[in-house]
Parts: C-alpha cells; structure tokens; sequence
C-alpha cells in the first residue's frame, strides 16, 4: 500500500496517525469448524460464515461481486462486474438487514460493474458507481437508480488516448480509462482512481468537475502499479491524508 502525504506531512507523522487504527484492526488469524458451524478469527474478534445469507431471486444469478455498502437504514447494496453479454441483467442488488431481497437495478453496468459507495449529502443518500472494461465510466445515482450525473475519461488531465471519453471500447492500456473506486474529501468533492488504466488518481469537485490529477506509472514515489482502493483519512482536521492501496 502507497500513500501521498500532504506536503506539510512527513511519513513519522503518517504513522503516528494511523498506527492506532492499524494496530487496533482485527486480523483473522485462525479458522475453526464448530459442527457444522465455520468460525474465522481470533479471541474476541470471532466471526462466523453464513453462506447464501443473502437471498437473491431465482431470476437472478451471482456472478464477480466487486464491491458492498450500506445505507443509514441499514438496506445492503452489492455491486457485481456482471456479464456483457447479459444486458438485461441488474448489476446492483439491495437487501434488507435480514438478507432479504428488496430491489434491484443498474444493468447499464453489466460487465464492468466495480466500485461502490453511499454518500450521505444533506438530507439526502446517494450511490457512486465506477465502471471499468468497454463501460469506462463513473457515476451519482439515487439509492433507487435514478441518473444525477454521469462522468467519462477527463480528456484534460492529457493522459488518454484520442476519442476514449467520446467512443469508450474495451482497450485495456496506460492510456485508456479504468476507473475502479472513490474517496471522499471533507469539502464534498472525491477522488476516483483509474486502476487498471492509466494508474493514477483524479480529483474533482463536489460537482463533479474535474479538478487535478497526481501519480502515474511506475515504481517511484508518487508512482502507482495498480492503484485499486483509495481512501481519505481525515482524522488529522486541516490535513487529509489521501491512502491509496496499490496492488501490485
């Protein structure tokens, strides 16, 4: 995992702030049947396994699940990559806190469905959805699917090829847009991260205007190899550190 630190920030003071977090996070150290029971974890951070928990429809079926979040009324949202050539298909799937089915939606994402969040703004909830492979695309929806806004390849950061943004295919390269997760800054705006096209981080404005870009490819400081999860810590006020986790 790489982050970028701000610039007034040094990575001792990095460390100092996250170490408690880190140190402090449950880890699964052992698995364990009890009957026909699977347990996973260690001393007080013991979790069982409960397969099928989540009762999807006959219609339906589970295909590459990328990413779960949860709304303030407890509903859980589970995006999946999905199948191109199932159009018809949804890519997102809410169920009660019991597991129960409640809607569904998002076929548009079929086959490139990844990243997934719910961002409270207001009095309102909203989701974000990222989509990579011929989709190439990012988006705000309603928690029921309705379109606020939809972004493609900022053609300004001068990091993708001619026309990606425009006539999006599936060309996977360092040049082509691959937009894999979102992080939230305090003053509304977000970051997304391109990880599996031209590895690099865009920042944008609560509006979703494009605002910078920082990293590129590589293997140096402020290089990314496949920078998949992004995350802001804002736990230091007046100096948000952005995480990214760069898989290599």
């Amino acid at each position: 995992m790489k982050s970028i630190l701000p610039a007034q920030s040094t990575r001792r003071q990095f460390i100092a702030t996250a170490g408690s977090a880190i140190c402090s996070a449950p880890f699964v150290l052992s698995a364990q049947k009890t009957e026909s029971r699977k347990i996973v974890g260690d001393g007080e951070h013991q979790f069982e396994v409960i397969h099928d928990w989540l009762k999807l429809p006959d219609q339906f079926t589970w295909q590459t699940t990328h990413n779960v979040a949860v709304d303030q009324n407890g509903s859980i949202y589970v995006i999946h990559e999905g199948h191109r050539d199932q159009a018809d298909h949804p890519s997102i799937f809410v169920f009660d806190s019991n597991g129960q089915y409640i809607r569904s939606f998002g076929s548009e994402y079929q086959g490139g469905g990844h990243g997934l969040e719910i961002r409270t703004e207001g009095n309102e909830q909203f989701l974000y959805v990222t989509a990579y492979k011929h989709l190439k695309r990012f988006a705000k929806l309603t928690l029921t699917g309705e379109l606020v806004w939809e972004r493609r390849a900022p053609m300004v950061s001068e990091r993708y090829a001619e026309c990606e943004a425009e006539q999006p295919r599936g060309n996977w390269g360092r040049n082509r847009f691959m937009p894999t997760n979102f992080a939230f800054h305090p003053d509304g705006g977000f970051y997304v991260a391109d990880g599996y096209g031209a590895y690099c981080i865009h920042r944008y404005d609560k509006d979703a205007n494009y605002q910078s870009t920082i990293g590129r490819p590589g293997k140096g400081p402020g290089e990314f190899q496949l920078p998949h999860g992004v995350w802001l810590d804002s736990r230091n006020e007046g100096a948000p550190t952005l995480v990214v986790a760069d898989r290599v």
